[in-house]
């Protein structure tokens, strides 16, 4: 079984900057992993609420990046991992909770689960 790891990092998609040090860093775990590891990425999509941005920036963590779902898998696959799966809080309501579960103010959270491509050395 490959290694799972684990990656959070907030950036700004508006600035060039900090989208190439995103890239940068993703290129960087790609290359330290285990060929075929997992990588687990939460990220928020555009669409959050004024008060949960209040609040989290309240809380010490301010989120300052916002990503499509089109967007956050081109910028997986650049670094060299395959998106196996991407989903939020609709879909895991109806896979875990039978549809009964109030998500409507997390509906901006996503995960995706990437695997690197790299494949292991055979010398």
């Amino acid at each position: 079984m490959s290694p799972l790891e684990v990656i959070r990092r907030y950036y700004d998609g508006c600035s060039t900057g900090d989208v190439e040090a995103m890239r940068a860093t993703l290129a960087d775990v790609a290359a330290r992993s285990a060929p075929r590891s997992t990588l687990i990425v939460n990220y928020h999509a555009p669409n959050r609420r004024l008060f949960a941005k209040l609040m989290f920036r309240l809380i010490g963590e301010p989120q300052i990046s916002y990503w499509e779902r089109e967007e956050m898998t081109a910028v997986l696959r650049a670094a060299g991992f395959v998106v196996a799966e991407d989903s939020g809080m609709a879909d895991w309501n109806a896979r875990f909770a039978e549809g009964k579960a109030k998500v409507e103010r997390g509906h901006y959270m996503r995960i995706a689960i990437a695997r690197n491509q790299r494949e292991p050395n055979r010398s």
